[in-house]
């Protein structure tokens, strides 16, 4: 899975964004959206952007630099703030999307 670090000058941020690696079917894109957004509401940083035309779901965190010394830190933080965000909800949205699990499994098991 490709993951893109872009650094916004201008509004002074650090964006870190990759695609889920499926594309959901239609007859499941409704059920994605209410699953994205339930997600979104437990997170505490990040969220899931849902393309619900495209059946894609990306990933996607930032930080500010303002008036900040960036270091090694903020990367490291990025980095594994990305990786259990994805490994705690990529398969969940796969097991949804092929079926393997229904829309109300998905919200039952909340972790």
């Amino acid at each position: 899975m490709d993951v893109t670090l872009r650094i916004d000058v201008k509004s002074q941020l650090f964006l870190l964004l990759s695609h889920l690696p499926f594309t959901i079917s239609e007859d499941k894109r409704l059920d994605a959206a209410i699953a994205v957004s339930i997600v979104n509401n437990e997170l505490v940083d990040g969220c899931f952007d849902y393309d619900i035309a495209e059946g894609k779901i990306s990933c996607r965190l930032t930080a500010s630099f303002r008036e900040s010394t960036i270091g090694d830190g903020l990367f490291e933080y990025l980095i594994i703030r990305y990786n259990l965000t994805v490994d705690k909800y990529n398969d969940r949205f796969l097991a949804l999307c092929k079926g393997v699990i229904s829309l109300d499994e998905f919200i039952a098991d909340k972790e």
